[in-house]
C-alpha cells in the first residue's frame, strides 16, 4: 500500500452505531459489569446498551445519585447516594435496603464479582461481601491506606495504589480476591507517586500486563503479571509527552493520545518491529496515526473498556472500531507477515481468504505462497481437524450414497446415465459428485462491514455478553489452537480461495497447477490427509483443460487421495475420458467398498458382473436381494434373470415383501405347465 493511499484510508474510527441519550439528560453512569450506559432520571432509570433496545425502569431516587449499577441477575439496582454505604433496591418490590462501608472509610466504587458477591473499594482497601436471604454478609477484606484504584472487570483484576510506588494487585479465585503474593514495584526514575493514569490494564494474547505510561523516559512499560513475579517483558516507544488513553481491540493495544483533537494508533505486541510506515523504526507500530474523528475533543470524553467512548458534553456513546483489512493490506510487500497477523485475530480469517485470493490472482511468487500453506498447516496438523475430515473422505459401510443418485438416473441408459451419475448441481461432468463445504457458513466473516470491526462485534461471536472478554467455549467460535492463532481448514480453502479462482482465465492453467500442488504437498509433508475438497479442485482443473495424462498420473502415483467422492467424480468424467471409469473401479476396490462397486456395475447394466462381486463377498450384505432381481428384469434378458434368481434362491435369501413381485415373474416364465 503507498503512502499516499494510506492517507485516504482510516485504521481506527468511531462507529456509525453511536447512542444518544441527550434527550433525557447528561448525567449518566457506566456500568462495566453489565455493558450499559444507565441514565437517572427523577423517577426513572434509563438503560441503553448496544446489546439490548433502550428501556427503562420506574425507580425514585432518594436525591441525586453519585453512582447506579445493576446487579448481573439485574434483580437490583445497587445506587451510591454518598461516601459512606450504597443502596440496594429491588427491582420488582421497590424495597430498598442500605450497606454501610467500614467505620473512617469511603466507598470509592463498588463492583459485582458474581450472581451472589460484590465488593466496595474503599479508601481504606476493599471490603468483600455475600448475597443471602437477610442482606450481604461481610465475608473478608484487605487494609490498605489508598490513593488510587483500577479495577478490569473483563479480567476480574484490582490493583490497589498506597502512598508509594509498589501496586498491590488481586485476582478473583473461588469467587473470592486473592492478593498476589509481591507487590508490583513500578521503576519511574523519579520520587514522585505515580497516578492512575499512568497505569493500564490490559489482557494480550491470553497475558495479562499492567502498562506504565512513563511520560519522562517518553516509553510504555509492559509489566506481565504472573503469581509469583511481575517485571517488565517489553517496552515500546511512547512517540508523544501528551496524555494517552487505552483501549484493546482483538488483541490489539489501541493508543488515544489526547492532544488537541484525539489521535490514535494501533500496536501488536506479538508482531514484528516495522519500519514500512516510517523512516524512523517505530516499534510494534501497525499503521500511522490518525484523528479518531474531527470533532472529537479530549476534555469532554470519557474513555470505558472495551472500547466505548462516552461524550457527556454531546450525550452520546459510541464504540471504538479497528479497520483489519486495511491494516492486513498496510503489510505491502510482506504477504506473509500479513498472514501472521490475521492469524491472530478473532475476524481473521474472512481477510485471510480475501488476501489468498489476491495473491493467487495476482500470480504471487509460488515461493510466497508455499511458506504461507506451510504456516497455516503447521496450526492446522496441531488441531484435531484430521480425525473429522478422514471421516468426511472414508467411505460409509453401504452403498446408498450411490444408490440414492443413481436412482435418480435409473430410467436413463449409456453415457446419459453416467453422466448424471452424483452431479450436484449444473450440467457439466465437472461439477464436484459429493458434497461441497460451499454451504458452510462462517459465522466469523458475517460480523464485520467492509473490514471494520470492534471488540462488541468479538464478544457477540463468542456468545458472551462480558466486555470484550472471550469467555468460554461457543460454537461460532472459529477454531483456534492452543497458542491462539486461527486454524484455517481445507474446506476454507476450498469454498473460499481456489473454488473462486479455479475460472478465473487471468490465472493461468500452469500458475494454479502449481499452486494447488504446493497446498498438496505441504499437507503431505505434514502428513495431513488430503481433504477430497481440494482433490476436486484439481480434478476439475485438469478435466477443463484436457490434461488427463497428468490426472492420470496423479492418481496412478497417490497424489489424489482414494476417497468415495473422488471415485463419484471420476465416474462422471467417463464421457470426457473413458479410463476414468476404471480408474474409479480400482479406486473403491482400494477403498474396500464392494457395495460401491455393485451399485456403478448395476448401473451400467453389468448385473451379472454384479453378481460376481456379490458371490466373492458372499458372507457380507452388500446390497438387498430385491436391487439386483430389479436390475436382472430390467433387462429384459430371462436367461440372466434366471441366473440371478436361482443364485439366491439357493441361499435362501428371496425374502420379504419387496422380492414378491420376482418371485410371480420368475414363475411365470419358467414353471412348468
Amino acid at each position: 500500500m503507498s503512502m499516499s493511499s494510506i492517507s485516504h484510508i482510516k485504521f481506527v474510527e468511531l462507529l456509525k452505531s453511536s447512542i444518544n441519550y441527550s434527550d433525557h439528560g447528561l448525567v449518566s453512569f457506566f456500568d462495566e459489569t453489565n455493558m450499559e450506559l444507565l441514565v437517572p432520571t427523577k423517577d426513572k432509570l434509563h438503560i441503553y446498551s448496544f446489546d439490548k433496545q433502550t428501556s427503562s425502569i420506574h425507580i425514585k431516587f432518594k436525591s441525586t445519585p453519585i453512582n447506579v449499577k445493576f446487579s448481573p441477575d439485574r434483580k437490583f439496582v445497587a445506587v451510591q447516594y454518598d461516601a459512606s454505604s450504597v443502596s440496594f433496591i429491588n427491582v420488582d418490590s421497590g424495597t430498598e435496603s442500605n450497606l454501610p462501608c467500614k467505620k473512617n472509610s469511603k466507598v470509592l466504587d463498588y463492583y459485582w464479582a458474581s450472581f451472589v458477591t460484590m465488593f466496595f473499594v474503599t479508601s481504606q482497601g476493599y471490603e468483600f461481601y455475600q448475597s443471602t436471604t437477610n442482606g450481604f454478609k461481610f465475608v473478608k477484606e484487605h487494609r490498605l491506606a489508598v490513593s488510587w484504584f483500577q479495577y478490569s472487570t473483563v479480567n476480574k483484576f484490582l490493583v490497589l495504589a498506597g502512598t508509594t510506588n509498589q501496586l498491590s494487585y488481586f485476582s478473583f479465585r473461588a469467587n473470592s480476591l486473592q492478593k498476589a503474593p509481591k507487590t508490583l514495584d513500578i521503576d519511574t526514575g523519579e520520587k514522585r507517586p505515580i497516578t492512575s493514569n499512568e497505569i493500564f490494564i490490559a489482557s494480550l494474547y491470553q497475558e495479562l500486563y499492567c502498562v506504565y505510561v512513563n511520560y519522562r523516559k517518553q516509553e510504555l512499560a509492559f509489566y506481565k503479571v504472573t503469581e509469583q513475579i511481575t517485571k517488565v517483558s517489553l517496552t515500546i516507544h511512547l512517540p508523544t509527552p501528551s496524555p494517552v488513553r487505552f483501549h484493546v481491540i482483538d488483541n490489539l493495544l489501541i493508543m488515544h493520545v489526547l492532544d488537541s483533537i484525539v489521535i490514535s494508533f494501533v500496536y501488536d505486541i506479538r508482531g514484528h518491529p516495522s519500519n514500512i510506515i516510517s523512516t524512523e523504526e517505530i516499534e510494534y507500530l501497525l499503521a500511522p496515526p490518525l484523528p479518531l474523528q474531527n470533532d472529537l475533543r479530549p476534555e469532554d470524553i470519557k474513555f470505558f473498556q472495551p472500547n466505548l467512548i462516552i461524550s457527556q458534553a454531546k450525550g452520546t456513546m459510541s464504540r471504538v472500531g479497528v479497520n483489519l483489512e486495511a491494516l492486513g493490506e498496510n503489510f505491502g510487500n510482506s504477504p506473509l507477515v500479513a498472514v501472521e497477523f490475521l492469524l491472530r485475530r478473532v475476524y481473521g480469517k474472512a481477510f485471510l481468504q480475501k488476501l489468498l485470493r489476491a495473491l493467487i490472482l495476482e500470480r504471487e511468487k509460488l515461493v510466497v505462497l508455499s511458506a504461507v500453506f506451510d504456516k497455516l498447516n503447521v496450526i492446522l496438523a496441531t488441531m484435531e481437524v484430521r480425525t473429522s475430515e478422514n471421516q468426511q473422505d472414508s467411505p460409509p459401510s453401504s452403498g446408498t450414497p450411490i444408490r440414492n443418485s443413481l436412482r435418480r438416473a435409473r430410467n436413463l441408459t449409456g453415457s446419459g446415465m453416467i453422466q448424471s451419475f452424483l452431479r450436484t448441481s449444473g450440467d457439466s461432468p465437472l461439477n464436484e459428485a459429493a458434497s461441497s463445504p460451499q454451504t458452510l457458513t462462517h459465522s466469523h466473516s458475517a460480523g464485520s462491514v467492509a473490514g471494520w470491526i470492534d471488540e462488541n462485534s468479538i464478544t457477540d461471536l463468542a456468545g458472551t455478553v462480558a466486555a470484550g472478554g472471550l469467555l468460554g467455549d461457543d460454537l461460532n467460535l472459529p477454531r483456534k489452537n492452543a497458542k491462539g492463532l486461527l486454524v484455517v481448514e481445507q474446506s476454507d480453502l476450498y469454498s473460499y480461495v481456489f473454488s473462486s479462482v479455479e475460472e478465473d482465465p487471468n490465472v493461468g492453467y500452469k500458475y494454479l497447477a502449481a499452486v494447488l500442488m504446493e497446498y498438496i504437498r505441504s499437507l503431505h509433508s505434514l502428513q495431513i490427509p488430503v481433504s477430497h475438497y481440494v482433490n476436486s479442485v484439481m480434478i476439475r482443473h485438469l478435466v477443463r483443460y484436457g490434461r488427463y495424462y497428468q490426472l492420470h498420473q496423479f492418481l496412478q502415483y497417490h497424489v489424489v487421495n482414494d476417497s468415495l467422492p473422488v471415485a463419484c467424480q471420476l465416474l462422471s468424467l467417463e464421457t470426457t475420458y473413458p479410463p476414468a471409469y476404471q480408474l474409479a473401479l480400482d479406486m473403491l476396490k482400494r477403498l474396500s467398498s464392494p457395495s460401491q462397486i455393485v451399485e456403478v456395475l448395476l448401473v451400467r447394466t453389468q448385473v451379472l458382473a454384479a453378481l460376481r462381486v456379490v458371490r466373492t463377498y458372499k458372507d457380507e450384505k452388500l446390497i438387498k436381494t430385491s436391487r439386483l432381481l430389479e436390475a436382472a428384469w430390467a433387462t429384459e434378458d430371462r436367461m440372466l434373470f434366471f441366473t440371478v434368481y436361482k443364485y439366491f434362491e439357493q441361499r435362501k435369501e428371496i425374502v420379504g415383501e419387496d422380492c414378491e413381485p420376482y418371485k410371480t415373474h420368475f414363475h411365470e416364465c419358467f414353471s412348468l405347465k
